[in-house]
């Protein structure tokens, strides 16, 4: 769980990719967040309390494609995903504050983006969700644990320990995690309905309050492929979305706090649910460089193409990269986390710099040679 911090106008543009790439370096919260759940006659209900600053919240629906699953993904406006659930019922979210010591295994390779949305877009089972855990560097973990649930009632949490990655499965058809767990534990083994009002009861009684309070509450049915979505200060009965009937309006976002409105209104798109259109290898070629806000800045952006594929690098000789795509021959974005770059031509229509937007803030990289 990470914020968006404001980038003030005289920030160097070392601060602003920073800024833009904290989110992909850590989840880490000073307050957890708080997860359970529970199976009972074939139906099985995930809760979860996502708790954090007051940064608006967003849930977005990606329409399955070949190789990739529909899915309903829950995070904040900067676009780095907490968690949500696919259409094979497969759900997971994050609970963070954890100091866990975690070191990267130099036989696995490192995997840069977000852990959570490969997961639901390849994954089906708690099973299959953990194999993909193991075959990777994934410093999420240094922080944080996962908690994973299928629709068959399998349930794990998958964190790093005592020098390697750990599972923690459930014997009983309730599992726990997070800031309120036992209370949340105790609720269910005291008998409160394995229903979708008994799990609200539940949120509400878990609620974060404070800085770091509750944003937003979640009640996934796994089998039913719904999420029922509250906001307990304002919006005490929830909203009920249905994955199949909003995956078939095509890919979309709603903002959590005006879900209600944007129901009733045509489907929205951003970065993570927006088209990318193939630009011709002389394009991708013509965009690759190294661009810097000014000469007095150290670090540089980079953008290399690789195997066909444009990527950004946030500083030279650093494996960390970020998938870019394109809009046009001119516009690129990411989408595991919010940021658009436009390219700025000279008279000649030589490209010149990058014109960077993030947060609602834009900044002028220039482009420079890489003996600068």
């Amino acid at each position: 769980m990470v914020p968006i911090v404001p980038i003030g106008k005289r920030d160097s543009v070392q601060r602003v990719v920073m800024m833009l790439l904290v989110v992909a370096l850590s989840v880490g919260l000073l307050e957890p967040c708080t997860i359970f759940k529970a199976t009972n006659d074939g139906r099985t209900l995930v809760g979860n309390n996502e708790d954090w600053e007051d940064v608006p919240t967003r849930v977005w629906f990606l329409a399955p494609q070949e190789g990739s699953f529909g899915r309903v993904l829950f995070g904040f406006v900067n676009g780095w995903v907490q968690g949500g659930m696919n259409d094979q019922g497969l759900f997971l979210d994050w609970v963070a504050g954890y100091t866990t010591g975690w070191t990267r295994s130099p036989d696995l390779p490192d995997f840069f983006e977000n852990i959570s949305e490969k997961i639901l877009e390849e994954a089906s089972t708690v099973d299959e969700a953990l194999a993909l855990c193991a075959s990777f560097n994934i410093d999420g973990f240094s922080a944080a644990r996962m908690m994973l649930v299928d629709r068959e009632g399998h349930s794990a949490i998958v964190g790093f320990e005592s020098g390697r990655l750990r599972v923690w499965r459930s014997d009983t058809s309730v599992q726990t995690i997070g800031a309120r767990a036992e209370k949340a534990n105790r609720m269910l083994r005291a008998g409160t309905d394995i229903s979708v009002d008994g799990f609200a009861e539940i949120l509400s009684a878990c609620r974060l309050k404070g800085r770091f309070q509750t944003r937003y509450s979640n009640i996934y049915d796994l089998r039913e492929g719904e999420v029922h979505v509250y906001d307990f200060a304002g919006n005490e009965h929830g909203v009920v979305l249905n994955l199949k009937t909003e995956l078939e309006k095509g890919s979309h976002y709603y903002d959590v706090a005006q879900i209600t409105d944007q129901l009733m209104q045509a489907p929205k798109v951003d970065h993570k649910t927006a088209a990318a259109v193939e630009i011709s290898p002389a394009a991708a070629a013509a965009i690759s460089g190294t661009y810097r806000g000014s000469k007095n800045t150290l670090r540089a952006v980079h953008i290399t193409l690789e195997d066909g594929s444009l990527y950004l690098r946030p500083a030279a000789g650093q494996a960390r990269r970020f998938r870019l795509y394109a809009s046009s021959e001119d516009v690129f974005f990411l989408r595991c986390i919010a940021g658009r770059f436009t390219a700025v031509r000279d008279s000649d229509g030589r490209i010149t710099g990058l014109l960077m937007e993030q947060a609602g803030h834009q900044n002028v990289l220039e482009r420079i040679e890489e003996a600068e």
